[in-house]
């Protein structure tokens, strides 16, 4: 049956594109999210009584790849704005964000309740090389805080 060939190369495909993801590259974060009754548990950030912005003149980070890390969308747009392109591959959604250094790519996995959560995140420039997720962070946010002129 020629759709069963399809479906087994497609089943494949994706595998190899999951290993792919968690294979560790520089740029490249796969820590898995902590459960949702953790993430209550925790106490709230010294930084929880202003709005996040980063790079913070102190160059004190305020938004890093851990604070991300089972972040739901809303999250994600309210920290960072609106993505420049979004895409859902069920069940996994990718949000991006460009700046012109480089591009961040978030993804989302449903978790047991169902709620999408960051739980990779790849950062590369335009061109494809990869980049150090962390100042790709730093550029997404500085972009997101930054008033939109003309």
């Amino acid at each position: 049956m020629p759709w069963k060939r399809g479906a087994n190369l497609f089943a494949a495909a994706a595998g190899v594109l999951l290993a792919a993801g968690c294979a560790e590259t520089p740029g490249r974060t796969g820590v898995a999210p902590k459960p949702a009754a953790e993430h209550a548990a925790e106490p709230a950030p010294e930084t929880a009584s202003r709005a996040p912005e980063s790079p913070v003149p102190s160059g004190r980070r305020v938004i890093t790849l851990d604070s991300l890390m089972g972040a739901r969308e809303e999250t994600l747009r309210r920290l960072l704005g609106a993505p420049d392109f979004r895409r859902l591959d069920p069940p996994a959604r990718l949000v991006r964000y460009r700046t012109p250094a480089c591009l961040l790519d978030l993804f989302l996995y449903p978790d047991p309740g169902g709620d999408h959560r960051v739980t990779h995140v790849e950062a590369r420039s335009p061109d494809g090389e990869d980049r150090a997720t962390s100042q790709c962070l730093d550029a997404v946010a500085l972009r997101a805080r930054t008033p939109k002129t003309g």
